[in-house]
């Protein structure tokens, strides 16, 4: 676990000391002290999240030597058709199997609507669906509206990685959806 120290930082005048103060030793300003973490220890040893000890200790996968771009073999690499035709055209003919995809956009603009849409249109592929913003309870209401009702779609509201990796590793889903990746931490890093 990272060692941290502490300061306190005056937001008027940017003056740092060690401990606390009523009255700013820089400028005499009163209650501008603020307390900042600085992680002093950054060779802090990367859990293994993959689950079969694949991971090396700064958490990179172990999927053998760097290789030259034309010495790559191309199989058919398997795509997840997700049955919403727009969505697996824009993804090259479906979700890459084994891939990452982030969905972005606007707030508001239907992201969470089209990845629980996903649950219905998939009925035999597990699907995990993570939510960090939402309870589950949200999410079920949406899948309701949607008309989404499906057997194979897991709900996890979390936003811890281990849990998360934990979770994976029960249902392993043919599907991992993260609503939304910013809302996940670990708690053995301080940012």
């Amino acid at each position: 676990m990272a060692r941290s120290s502490s300061r306190y930082v005056c937001q008027e005048c940017g003056y740092e000391a060690h401990k606390w103060m009523g009255k700013c030793a820089g400028c005499g300003a009163w209650n501008t002290l603020v307390e900042e973490t600085d992680s002093a220890d950054v060779d802090a040893q990367v859990p293994d999240l993959s689950g079969d000890g694949a991971s090396t200790s700064n958490g990179a996968s172990n999927h053998g030597a760097p290789e030259r771009l034309t010495a790559v073999e191309m199989e058919g690499e398997a795509r997840l058709q997700t049955g919403v035709e727009e969505l697996d055209r824009v993804m090259g003919g479906g979700i890459m199997q084994g891939g990452f995809s982030l969905i972005a956009g606007d707030p508001g603009i239907g992201k969470s609507t089209l990845m629980t849409e996903l649950g219905g249109y998939l009925p035999d592929s597990d699907i995990l669906y993570v939510t960090g913003e939402e309870s589950k309870r949200q999410v079920k209401m949406r899948a309701q509206r949607l008309g989404v009702d499906s057997e194979t779609l897991y709900l996890l509201a979390e936003t811890n990685v281990q849990q998360l990796a934990d979770a994976v590793h029960q249902v392993e889903p043919d599907l991992l959806i993260v609503d939304s990746i910013q809302t996940i931490y670990r708690p053995d890093l301080s940012s």
